[in-house]
């Protein structure tokens, strides 16, 4: 079943465009936007799942911490464009 959130009016790159039926959810910057936090977990979050396997086995960290030896805290501060990512990803959500 198609939900009809997106239009075609050609074959040119600018013929597309959203349906009035697309959540706002969904539209950058729209107010309630959640985008940014879906970005962020596929920049920074979602290689960790591939060693689920060994954190279960160990009990161990399998994030920034287990590669560095630095509080996952030091890691979201080492560049502005992290700490950016994050707090659009934390402001998204807490709307």
């Amino acid at each position: 079943m198609a939900l009809k959130f997106h239009d075609r009016a050609g074959d040119e790159p600018d013929a597309h465009s959203n349906t009035p039926r697309v959540p706002s959810s969904s539209i950058v910057k729209a107010l309630g936007y959640i985008g940014d936090i879906v970005e962020m977990a596929n920049a920074r979050l979602y290689r960790f799942w591939a060693d689920l396997s060994e954190a279960l086995k160990t009990g161990r960290p399998q994030n920034k911490v287990k590669h560095s030896g630095q509080p996952m805290i030091a890691k979201l501060y080492e560049t502005p464009e992290r700490f950016e990512q994050f707090l659009n990803a934390m402001s998204g959500i807490a709307d």
